[in-house]
Parts: structure tokens; sequence; C-alpha cells
């Protein structure tokens, strides 16, 4: 990466290169030299072969923070870390061996003992004595850890903004995913009402069903603007975990399902646990639950559609995870995309696969995973088990 000031930069290098190789022919007083590199905008260091700091100028310090004092006489392994000694280590080999200076354009990130993290740019050349002899290595440094750190800065912002860009399409995808299906079923609930009302009036009964639906699907999309509310936090920050108890949390889930499809022919099979499960989740949790149940209700062909919630433990290594197993007897899901259905904007039978997206968001930012797998291991088409482990609570 370059500066626009470089160029200039750069033609002081070589000028200052051109001054100091010949600076024995053109007898330049020692003090009148020292003074020009003393005074100079760039750093300026001497060390002799072993690496040992003979001369460097006030920039020099200002740069790698350390004195003059500290610096003269020492080893620069001394002042900066193994990794960026090794680095230095290797650019003056290359010098050594080559005798090429190494450009100034070169851009290397160091280390200092102070933890201090600095980026320069700057030319590396042998040092002669008089017979032309190999002494030492002289070098110039430009500090650029401002311009690098801004360029970091602006590529996480650039980042941000495609991460914030993909955010809201997700989040258009949710509304119009879901808004759909409520306002589907809304009206097809008014239509019913109306072909009842045309056929000899209809009963005040019937007429309350489907007033309850409205509600319901009213309520529905309420609670889906609050959810997806809740649901933005996922991808700003991590969501905050707390001990929920797993039976009240299943069943309160299927209530709400039952009611949400109450006009079906829909079983759902729980026996309910014997013993008191707390998992790591929290207040989205539930969300996952429903949508995990809704998908094995609506991608499902069959007339009586069954449910099974199963539960038990598995032990690791320092810790257990509680098993939560939904099955279904649906269309089931093709091996090839298995590993699909959770990414977003994964189409298949007509559907966007959103609700499942949200679910392993949820899961995965409670520190739990799914998996999927066929109910009957050899034919994927009679249904599936969606496996939800959830870290077990311990006190």
């Amino acid at each position: 990466m370059k500066n626009r000031d470089s160029g200039n930069s750069h033609k002081l290098n070589k000028k200052m290169l051109e001054l100091l190789k010949t600076q024995d022919q053109l007898k330049m007083p020692e003090r009148k030299y020292r003074t020009i590199i003393e005074y100079m905008g760039e750093g300026y260091y001497e060390v002799d072969l072993k690496g040992n700091y003979v001369y460097v100028n006030a920039k020099f310090c200002q740069i790698i923070d350390y004195s003059k004092k500290e610096l003269i006489g020492a080893n620069f392994r001394s002042f900066f870390e193994k990794k960026t000694c090794e680095e230095i280590y290797k650019r003056f080999n290359k010098v050594f061996k080559t005798g090429t200076p190494l450009p100034p354009s070169t851009e290397v990130k160091v280390v200092s003992n102070k933890k201090k993290i600095l980026y320069f740019e700057g030319l590396v050349d042998l040092l002669y004595d008089s017979k032309g002899n190999k002494i030492g290595f002289f070098g110039f440094v430009r500090d650029v850890t401002d311009r690098v750190e801004t360029e970091r800065k602006l590529k996480e912002s650039e980042k941000r903004y495609k991460k914030a860009y993909s955010r809201a399409e997700f989040y258009q995808d949710i509304l119009a995913h879901d808004i759909n299906n409520i306002l589907h079923s809304a009206n097809l609930s008014l239509e019913l009402m109306e072909i009842s009302l045309s056929d000899n009036g209809m009963l005040f009964e019937e007429l309350q069903e489907f007033i309850s639906i409205l509600k319901r699907q009213i309520e529905s999309g309420s609670s889906l603007i609050s959810k997806v509310r809740h649901l933005s936090k996922i991808e700003r920050q991590e969501l905050l975990k707390n001990p929920v108890d797993l039976e009240e949390l299943i069943t309160t889930s299927i209530d709400n399902i039952m009611k949400l499809y109450h006009n079906q022919n829909i079983t759902i099979n729980y026996d309910s646990l014997e013993e008191s499960l707390i998992v790591e989740a929290g207040d989205l949790i539930g969300i996952a639950f429903e949508n995990l149940m809704r998908n094995g209700i609506e991608h499902n062909k069959n007339t009586h559609k069954i449910l099974t919630i199963d539960v038990s433990r598995e032990q690791k290594d320092n810790h257990s995870e509680i098993l939560i197993n939904f099955i279904d007897n649906g269309i089931g899901i093709l091996d090839d995309l298995k590993s699909l259905i959770f990414k977003r904007g994964f189409k298949n039978n007509g559907g966007k696969g959103i609700g499942l997206t949200l679910v392993q968001k949820i899961i995965d930012s409670y520190g739990g995973s799914i998996e999927v797998k066929n109910r009957i291991p050899a034919d994927y088409s009679k249904g599936s088990i969606f496996i939800v482990h959830l870290l077990e609570h311990r006190e």
C-alpha cells in the first residue's frame, strides 16, 4: 500500500542513500552529516553486523518509543517481539547476501516489547568501511501506522455496511414470508364467512369461530413484529443466556401450536419429563421450537399430521447436553438438501425456508446447535427428525 507522499519520501531516501555512499569522497564533515540526519523527517538508524544500534536519530526514537540512551549499544532483539525480530533479521540477511537494498515501499508490521503495534515503510541497505568491507546496515523508516489503521477501519466499515444491508434484506424476507401466511389465513377466514352468510345465514357459533381465527392472526402479526425486533439483536450482539425450564418451554410451545392449527387433524405426542431439566437458553428459544413444529405441519401432506417431541441427555467431556428431538411424518428432506435448509434464501417446495434459518440463528446464539436426520434412516420421504442440542444448566 502506498501513500500519495511516498514518491517524495522515496526520492529523499534515494538522495540520502547516495549521500551516505559518497560522503567519504565528498569529504562532508561528520557534524554536518549528522545534523542533516538528526533533523530529517524520517527515522534513521545504523546497526553493526550483529544488529547492535550504533546510531539513531531523534525521529527513530520517537517512532519506536525508546530513548537514544536505551538504544545505542543494545541489540535490536531487545526492543521487539520474537516474530518481529525474525522478520527484521530476514530482511537484513537478504540485503547482506544480495548486496541490494530493500525498496522503501515494503510495508512491515512490527511489535515492540511495550506491546506497541507499528507499521513501517523503509529502506534497508549495507554500510561499508573505507576499504569496501561490509560493517553493518542502515535504514530509513517511516511510520505508516495511522494510514494502515485508517484503511483497516474503512474496510471494517464496509463490512459492517454490507452486513447491515444483508440483515435488512433478511428481515424483509421474514416479514414478507410470515405476513403473507398470516394474511392468507385471515383472507381465507373472511371468504368462509362470506360463503356461510350466503348459505341460509350463519350460526352464531360459526361466526364466533371465524372471529377467533381472525383475532389470532392479528395477534400473530403483532407478535411477528415484536419477534423481528428481538431477532434484529441476534446479529448485533450476543443474546443473553439464562436458565430456562424445559418442561414449561415445551408445553407452552405445544399449546401455542395447537391453538394456531386447531382446525387441522394434528397430534403432538409428548411425555412430560420425569425430572426437572434446566437448559441454557433465553427468551427467543420458544420461537425456535414453534417454528420446528410448524415446519413439520406445513410440509406435511398426510391427512393426520403427527409430531413427537422426545428429550434425552448426552454427556460430553466436561458438560452435559440436552437433546430435544422434533419428529414429524412430513414429506422429509433429501440428503443433498440437509446441509442447505438452514441457509438464508433456500427454496424448496415453494417455501423460502426462512423459518429454519431463524431457528438456527436463535439456537446458535444461545451456544447450542441443530441437526436433521431421516425419521426412517433408509427413507427420507417418511419424515424428519430435527435434533436441538442445548447446554444443561448447572448450579
